[in-house]
């Protein structure tokens, strides 16, 4: 780590100078590149409407952002060059405008923009500092946002010497440095984090195979920089020198959707758990049901028959009641009750052949009794649903019912009760446009969403559609972000603080928009999860409980925050 606040008063000072004289540019300026109309936070070019046009800006001096425009003089033999995979380099001309440097970029397709890798080599000659006659070569390079593959695709060897790739996972950089397309190894690293960050400058030097890596725990643009001396003598012209000093800089914008949430453990479940039942009342987490097995292991034996409540705040489980072995099933929160609904039993013991039968049950808990009550029955038995509660409504949406023997019959119709009657009863509401199980459902601005799942022709879906009340009506909605299906398979979504989220079994916690249109990726979770519980307990926080991801079943329970910049659409 270095002082920041110490090295940028010496590089403002040197500024001063140059705007009156020479300057020994080797003390602390650099070119760096930088895209024009992309968000820092998200890495994607802005919205900023048609007077905008997206450019490729040159800055000189110690990190991507405008020095002392002067300086700017000291480019003009400098080269640009736009790269892509499938195409040759294509040379940029840059221009003075003012006090910019800057050069126009297709804005004809902006994914186009978005996949383009841009770079900057020149040649600033022969330089004497202490004795030491050396050559300096100075490179630049910007492109996508951190979590392209385009920088792994692009290769730059034929346009700069000394270049640098940058990778992220998990909140981790990885930063592979290479000389001629061989690895750099022992070089100098200074890396400078997002303006308003706290500690995330970073200083280092690359190991035997080229590579340093660093946690980029803030969304923002990051000024890399690095140095390669090379040990060969030489001529330019009639000046020698004894070694040539390579720079090379890197502007990176890491997006929000590639940082990951800090978590709060709050303790373990007291057995692995999917397909349960969770809701929040007052100060407890409570879980109902689910099954103990392993994926597609279904008997009486592995299905949890216990109601269990964790504190809020963390700590032990304990189980405050039974009832019948389900799963697939949904418990929602209303007033001071508790509400399980439906699901499935499997009537087969471990090692017969499967037995899986729908339930249409439905009771009512009280925790200051410990007792279930019997509630009307849904009209028809189903399990793999979801269900939430909005203005005093119970809402039962999508899931099949299993009648044994493999046979099913796929849900259209939805329902509702209203729990202020004396007697609540059943009613239809309008029947869904899909036939989609093991999907989620929260209840957000009035209106019911109706995320992913897998559809009865077998494939798993990103679609969202959405329920209003007052018109009695369905429309369709913005497909959640995701390579492909799984994402919105088994997924997990909540309404909190007046936004709507999900998160699924990628990792990524998405956000619906404020005008709904569309889902913005926000953050990766620490504990990627599917057919777990993702449940609200304050305006801000989630507590996430149980599930499995591709390398096993999670037993830790979670605590995180919404991240800052959600908060604010």
């Amino acid at each position: 780590m270095f002082t920041q606040v110490a090295n940028r008063v010496m590089i403002a000072t040197l500024a001063i100078y140059a705007s009156l004289g020479s300057i020994n540019i080797a003390s602390g300026h650099f070119i760096w590149l930088a895209v024009t109309g992309q968000d820092k936070s998200s890495g994607q070019l802005a919205d900023a409407g048609d007077a905008t046009e997206p450019a490729l800006e040159v800055y000189f001096g110690e990190s991507a952002a405008p020095d002392n425009p002067k300086l700017l003089d000291m480019l003009s033999k400098m080269q640009l060059w736009q790269l892509a995979s499938d195409a040759d380099p294509q040379p940029i001309q840059a221009t003075r405008q003012g006090d910019s440097l800057s050069a126009k970029i297709s804005t004809q397709s902006k994914s186009g923009d978005q996949n383009a890798i841009y770079v900057a080599s020149h040649d600033l000659g022969v330089r004497d500092k202490g004795g030491e006659k050396f050559r300096l070569m100075y490179y630049a390079k910007t492109g996508p946002s951190a979590n392209s593959p385009a920088w792994q695709k692009v290769n730059v060897a034929q346009t700069i010497a000394f270049d640098i790739v940058p990778q992220i996972s998990g909140g981790k950089i990885e930063l592979k440095l290479q000389f001629n397309g061989s690895p750099a190894a022992d070089c100098e690293i200074v890396i400078l984090g997002p303006d308003d960050s706290d500690g995330e400058d970073f200083e280092g030097k690359s190991d035997a195979d080229g590579k340093y890596v660093f946690g980029a725990t803030m969304p923002g643009r990051y000024s890399i920089r690095a140095r390669h001396v090379e040990t060969t003598a030489g001529k330019v012209g009639d000046d020698a020198y004894d070694v040539v000093r390579h720079y090379v800089t890197l502007t990176l914008d890491v997006p929000a959707s590639s940082v990951p949430m800090e978590v709060k453990n709050l303790g373990e479940l007291p057995t692995t758990l999917t397909s349960f039942g969770g809701a929040v009342l007052g100060d407890y987490v409570y879980i109902y049901g689910g099954t103990k097995g392993s994926s597609h292991d279904y008997s009486s034996e592995v299905q949890n028959e216990s109601l269990m409540r964790m504190p809020i705040a963390g700590g032990q489980w304990e189980t405050i009641a039974k009832g019948p072995r389900l799963q697939g099933l949904a418990l929602v929160p209303h007033g001071n009750k508790l509400y399980r609904i439906g699901g499935f039993e499997a009537r087969n013991k471990k090692g017969d052949e499967q037995d899986l039968w729908s339930v249409g049950s439905v009771s009512s808990f009280d925790p200051k009794t410990n007792q279930w009550s019997d509630m009307p029955a849904l009209p028809e038995p189903r399990s793999s649903f979801d269900a939430v509660v909005m203005d005093d409504h119970i809402y039962v949406v999508g899931g099949w019912g299993m009648a044994g023997g493999g046979r099913s019959t796929w849900h259209e119709t939805a329902w509702k009760m209203d729990l202020t009657q004396d007697k609540p009863q059943w009613a239809a509401i309008a029947k869904a446009p899909f036939e989609r199980r093991a999907l989620a459902l929260a209840a957000h601005d009035g209106k019911l969403f109706a995320i992913g799942g897998m559809t009865s022709g077998g494939e798993t879906s990103l679609e969202t559609d959405i329920y209003d009340p007052k018109s009695d009506s369905w429309t369709r909605g913005p497909e959640l972000i995701g390579e492909d299906g799984m994402t919105g398979f088994g997924a997990s979504a909540f309404a909190t603080g007046g936004n709507l989220y999900i998160s699924t079994v990628d990792g990524s916690f998405q956000q619906l928009s404020a005008d709904a249109s569309k889902w913005n990726v926000i953050a990766q979770t620490s504990t990627a999860r599917f057919f777990h519980r993702m449940l609200p307990v304050s305006e801000n926080a989630f507590v996430v409980v149980g599930g499995s991801n591709m390398r096993g079943r999670i037993t830790a329970v979670e605590r995180f925050e919404v991240p800052s910049l959600a908060k604010k659409d």
